[in-house]
């Protein structure tokens, strides 16, 4: 996925949190982009929510552990 350099053939501090930071980033794009795609944007809609109401802040006793969100996970 990554170049492999040189520099990576001992163990440094240096190279690997270069690599951390940079899995890092990547991450909160993909997971950012997808939470503001989905919750910012609304963009699937209600096609498969599982309570099509709004979002909603507050607890629900509809859920096992009291919200949307939390169940799914």
């Amino acid at each position: 996925m990554q170049p492999v350099g040189a520099d990576q053939a001992t163990f440094s501090l240096g190279w690997m949190s270069s690599v951390f930071i940079r899995i890092w980033v990547l991450l909160l794009i993909a997971a950012g982009g997808l939470h503001t795609w989905f919750y910012g944007i609304d963009g699937q809609g209600k096609l498969l929510k599982y309570d099509p109401r709004p979002y909603m802040k507050r607890k629900n006793a509809l859920y096992k552990y009291g919200y949307q969100a939390w169940d799914n996970m």
